[in-house]
């Protein structure tokens, strides 16, 4: 998303740029319609070489569009499909277009035309879509925690929780196979209400069990953060299950708080006045602006996994991670890396003054009972 990225003022005169300039060469050969969610519908007229006006097109898209006072590359896929021969009405054909662009991004190419594989993989979708309602219903849903570890002394900090889907003969289908499609489709909404009431539940057998200062870390969804009263949600469940301050964490990403920073900081200010920690996940991934980021009322950064690999031995991944150590420490935040996996990237990451860690090197994800029974047994030695 275009706002995610360069802000909502800068993100709208580079959509205007690019509009002017799509307008340009579709005119006298079609029609070109903008949509809310940063898409461009081009209708090009059948008397018109239709293939030439896709390259100029993708020609255009591939380079950078003015805004402001830069350039900027934009992450753009179009989709093809045509009239009659794909579909048989107008908004057939646009929604078969999307989904050639969907799987353009997929393919991480800049043109896809709709073919029989793009419509068995909406099939696919569609029944994959109503498997996730019939899910929902039947409570197939749960969570797994991982430990967040302090760097110094290995002691736990925090459980992140972190959605599974068990289906009836009990195998589980992998989040890469569901999440975004709920995301897709808006399911991620009453999903991600449902993981704040269970992991405020389990908060509380935390506590009773003899670790309040345990924290539970949720992540939260762009399209929850922008579409629901996330503050109230959370709320209400840490008022229910009577949790202290501190007892439930939330993990937002960059992209999340980029689309609408006025709505971003009122709700980021909401979680803190009820207790809730603030972490920016998959730090150094996004282009926040550093303006917006110090103004943020955060507690902490998470440096994203991809830095993480190799930090020990690559060079640049050990240079990106010690300047993302020194902008969060002086920014006056703790900085937790995740994706530790040897014990080579735990001592170089604690050698560094990295405050926190997540990985398999730690403790890989499980359901709650299991991760309980480990810490009972950390306790004990």
């Amino acid at each position: 998303m275009i706002g995610d990225t360069l802000g909502r003022e800068v993100g709208e005169e580079v959509l205007l740029q690019l509009c002017r300039e799509l307008q340009a060469r579709v005119d006298g050969h079609g029609w070109i319609a903008f949509q809310p969610a940063e898409d461009f519908v081009v209708a090009i007229d059948d008397r018109h070489d239709a293939d030439a006006l896709i390259e100029m097109l993708a020609t255009l898209l591939s380079g950078p569009v003015r805004g402001r006072d830069s350039m900027h590359q934009l992450d753009v896929h179009i989709g093809v499909a045509r009239f009659r021969a794909d579909a048989a009405d107008a908004e057939d054909v646009i929604g078969k277009a999307a989904q050639a662009a969907h799987a353009a991004r997929e393919r991480g190419v800049l043109v896809t035309r709709f073919d029989n594989a793009i419509a068995a993989r909406l099939s696919e979708r569609l029944r994959m879509v109503g498997r996730l309602h019939e899910a929902i219903d039947r409570g197939e849903f749960e969570l797994h925690y991982q430990p967040i570890q302090h760097a110094r002394d290995r002691r736990p900090v925090a459980l992140e929780a972190l959605l599974r889907w068990r289906r009836p003969d009990g195998g589980m289908v992998q989040p890469d196979e569901f999440i975004q499609l709920c995301e897709d489709t808006g399911l991620i909404v009453p999903l991600g209400r449902w993981v704040i009431g269970q992991a405020a539940r389990d908060q509380r057998r935390l506590a009773d069990a003899g670790w309040p200062d345990l924290a539970i870390a949720i992540n939260v969804s762009a399209l929850q953060f922008l579409n629901t009263d996330l503050a109230a949600d959370v709320g209400a469940a840490i008022n229910e299950h009577g949790l202290g301050r501190g007892a439930l964490h939330v993990e937002l990403t960059e992209s999340s708080l980029m689309r609408d920073p006025e709505l971003a900081l009122r709700t980021m200010h909401e979680l803190h006045a009820q207790g809730v920690c603030i972490s920016l996940d998959d730090f150094g991934t996004g282009f926040s602006s550093m303006s917006y980021l110090q103004n943020m009322p955060l507690d902490s950064l998470k440096i994203d996994r991809s830095f993480v690999t190799d930090v020990d031995t690559n060079a640049r991944n050990a240079s990106i991670c010690r300047a993302l150590l020194t902008l969060g420490h002086n920014l006056g935040l703790k900085v937790i890396a995740e994706g530790v996996e040897t014990q080579a990237q735990y001592d170089w990451l604690s050698d560094n003054g990295c405050d926190q860690v997540q990985g398999f090197l730690l403790g890989r994800p499980g359901p709650f009972e299991q991760v309980v029974g480990q810490l009972r047994r950390g306790a004990d030695h």
